[in-house]
Parts: structure tokens; sequence; C-alpha cells
């Protein structure tokens, strides 16, 4: 990998976040503009407007952040993560549903050197991320986890059986 290589957040990802924001803003936001909810409605509305809020922020922050992938680090929001100083990696799958094999989606955990830098596989280049981050955990001798060594596994990288 000689030049660094930017990835951000796929639109398709994200217009879907989009529209779950909007959709949970207006269910509970609009009750109290057109009437006067009771104080249990109420309470439940506002529950629903901050989850909401919540999820539109996150995906404000998705959609503005880069990610640069170089030969020797990871850069989210400016900050590296150098390869040599990679302490950690967590791999985790969140399916959709129990009867959909492949279905959800994969967040993939990285931290060394003070920082910690959270990727899912929403992002356009989460695959070259995750084998490159990959090979930086075997070269510094990390330890995975049963459940990351799973998911690597059946995401098609070797783990060497000390490393588990």
């Amino acid at each position: 990998m000689s030049e660094p290589k930017r990835y951000r957040y796929m639109r398709s990802a994200l217009v879907k976040d989009y529209l779950l924001a909007s959709a949970g803003l207006a269910l509970g936001l609009l009750p109290f503009v057109l009437a006067e909810p009771g104080r249990i409605a109420g309470a439940i509305l506002a529950a629903i407007g901050m989850l909401a809020t919540f999820l539109l922020l996150r995906t404000v922050r998705r959609h503005a952040a880069v990610f640069v992938l170089g030969a020797k680090s990871l850069s989210a929001g400016g900050r590296p993560l150098a390869w040599r100083e990679l302490a950690g990696l967590r791999l985790r799958h969140f399916a959709t549903r129990r009867d959909q094999p492949g279905g959800g989606w994969m967040e993939l955990r990285l931290r060394g050197a003070g920082q910690r830098i959270t990727v899912d596989s929403g992002l356009d280049g989460f695959s070259d991320i995750l084998r490159a981050a990959h090979a930086a955990a075997l070269a510094n001798g990390v330890k995975f986890d049963p459940v990351t060594a799973a998911n690597l596994t059946a995401f098609g990288l070797a783990i060497p059986r000390e490393e588990i």
C-alpha cells in the first residue's frame, strides 16, 4: 500500500439513518406542536425525540468522518493510530435477524497508544481496514478473544492457534 486511501461511509447506509432520525423526530416532537400531550404520553414522546436526536447527531458525525488508511497507520479525524502501536482489536457481528445468515453489520474496534478507533461495515473501505488491522495485530502479537477470532475466520482471515 503505497498511497494512503481515504474512506467515507456509504451514502446508502447514511440515507436510511437520516430517514429514521427524521421520522423519529417527527413522531416525537410533532405532537407537542399540534396538541398538548398528557404527562405520560409527553414523557414517551420526549424519549423518542431524544433517541432520534441522538441518531441524527451520530449520523451527521458518520457523514463527516474520513478515515485515511496508510501503510503505517489508520487515521480518523486527523489523529493517526500507528499500526506498530496497535494493542487491541475486537470484531463484533450484530445480526438483524436470527434466521437471516450474513445479515446485519460488523463493528471493528481498534486501540493503541491511548487512542481508540471504531469502524463499522457501512464504511466504504471496511474490508481494507480490517485486513490491515488484522495484519498489524498479528505482527504485534495481539491476542484475540474467541468472538473476534470466530468473526475474523468467518471473514476469511487466518488466525494462528496461539493468538487466540
